[in-house]
């Protein structure tokens, strides 16, 4: 039996009714996929500067003067690195895996899951790697103190800020659904 979709799981031939701003759902999509890929570019050129960055100076002469704790931090920042990097590279994987089987929606969620896995992947290999810095050139504490306010600004622009911003917003649109019409 031959499939009868257009690759998004909406039967060819069958009417498809319009989503807001007259987009259909294959329109919509393709939209959303491609903001997504757009998303996953940025992140991903960070975090090859970062790992580059990490793996050179693994083998820099002054680094093998580090204690065992600059080490320690380190070696769990290049691995936070290598993670953001697996993470935010699957997308890529999983569109030539689902490719042409009417998966969109299912790719769409999954790559969604594996930006925002990276991005925290990529926040922890860029405070750790601070701490590193910091704890070199400073000391321990400033470097702990360092680190702590990184992964906490992180936090605050990409997780509590943007929360923040969708609950308002579905906030006020539910109360401009549920005000009486007054014309």
């Amino acid at each position: 039996m031959v499939d009868a979709t257009d690759g998004i799981g909406v039967q060819r031939g069958a009417p498809t009714p319009e989503t807001h701003g007259g987009e259909s759902p294959r329109a919509r999509l393709n939209r959303e996929y491609a903001e997504l890929l757009q998303e996953v570019r940025i992140a991903q050129g960070g975090i090859q500067i970062m790992f580059a960055s990490l793996l050179a100076l693994g083998v820099t002469p002054a680094f093998t003067r580090g204690d065992t704790f600059e080490r320690v931090a380190y070696c769990a920042s290049l691995l936070c690195a290598v993670g953001a990097a697996g993470t935010l590279m699957a997308p890529a994987v999983l569109h030539r895996l689902m490719h042409g089987r009417g998966l969109k929606r299912e790719l769409i969620t999954a790559a969604h899951r594996y930006l925002l896995t990276g991005m925290c992947f990529l926040a922890l290999a860029i405070s750790l790697a601070l701490v590193v810095t910091l704890d070199f050139a400073l000391g321990l504490l400033p470097a702990l103190v360092g680190g702590t306010a990184a992964l906490t600004w992180f936090a605050a622009m990409w997780l509590l800020t943007p929360v923040l911003t969708r609950n308002r917003a579905e906030a006020a649109r539910n109360r401009t659904e549920l005000a009486p019409d007054t014309r």
